[in-house]
């Protein structure tokens, strides 16, 4: 057995606090700055209390790396606390600065993790306005919530995509769009969540994804995470493996990065066939 000392230990999520299993961070630096345990700095034990079949959630992701998304390195794990069970869990790795180190060329660039109500809506030109967005969570914190670079707390490149995103006319926004965002990238993420009825995403719930400003490439990546809410399991009343796929983002609210993109008639037509490779091939 392993034994670590000082090791960071908190509960995790927002409505999943309030189960009788809960969910838990381990972080292994807070105390020792970059010490990493099996290589990693953070362990997520996810308590998947929304999924009786405690697979929804590494199902996703293997069905992700198979639509050529980056990998999530998963693993069941039994959870003792004082020696006492305290039942299955779902080991999930962080996307952290360790994870785009490992998948990118620079880990140097912004990364955002995004919960609700980040919408992607212009406000205006004042980074200070996005960072005064609250999210939902019973800690609170920012909605877009900066987890790299936080000593120089610069969010001008997250300011000038929703610009673009929002304020850019028609007839430069692929341009526009294709100079900041890895487009594909997102249309892949949108075709699986619709695929997999990932409601609790950005298309229809403003929520649960990453945004990483890739350096070398000068663009946004878009990184889809916590996915237990999928393959049937609601919690508004929708079937979402019957919805409409044309009209499938939230109705009423803005979402500017899956509409602004899919008011494209090129964009349109590769998410169409994304979605349908997916459901066609991949998921089978």
């Amino acid at each position: 057995r392993d034994t670590l000392e000082h090791v960071g230990f908190r509960l995790k999520g927002n409505t999943a606090l309030n189960n009788q299993k809960k969910s838990f961070k381990l972080s292994f630096n807070t105390y020792e700055k970059g010490r990493k345990y099996q290589g990693v700095k953070k362990i997520n034990l996810l308590a998947n209390v929304n999924d009786p079949t405690m697979i929804r959630q590494m199902l996703y992701y293997y069905i992700y790396e198979r639509c050529g998304l980056l990998p999530r390195r998963g693993a069941f794990v039994k959870v003792y606390i004082n020696n006492e069970y305290r039942g299955l869990y779902t080991n999930l790795e962080e996307p952290d600065d360790e994870w785009i180190e490992d998948h990118f060329e620079s880990d140097k660039g912004n990364l955002y993790k995004c919960t609700y109500p980040a919408d992607l809506a212009y406000i205006n030109s004042n980074q200070q306005s996005y960072k005064n967005i609250q999210n939902s969570t019973a800690t609170g914190g920012r909605a877009y919530e900066l987890q790299t670079n936080q000593a120089t707390d610069d969010y001008t490149d997250l300011v000038q995509l929703i610009t673009t995103l929002n304020q850019t006319p028609n007839a430069s926004f692929v341009t526009q769009i294709e100079q900041q965002l890895n487009v594909e990238g997102y249309l892949k993420a949108l075709a699986l969540d619709v695929a997999t009825g990932n409601w609790d995403s950005y298309a229809y719930n403003k929520n649960n994804y990453f945004l990483y400003h890739n350096l070398n490439t000068g663009k946004f990546e878009f990184i889809t995470y916590d996915t237990d809410n999928t393959l049937g399991i609601d919690w508004l009343n929708i079937d979402w493996a019957t919805r409409n796929y044309q009209t499938w983002i939230h109705p009423t609210e803005p979402r500017p990065l899956a509409a602004k993109l899919l008011a494209i008639p090129a964009y349109k037509q590769r998410y169409t066939t994304l979605l349908d490779s997916i459901t066609r091939y991949i998921t089978h």
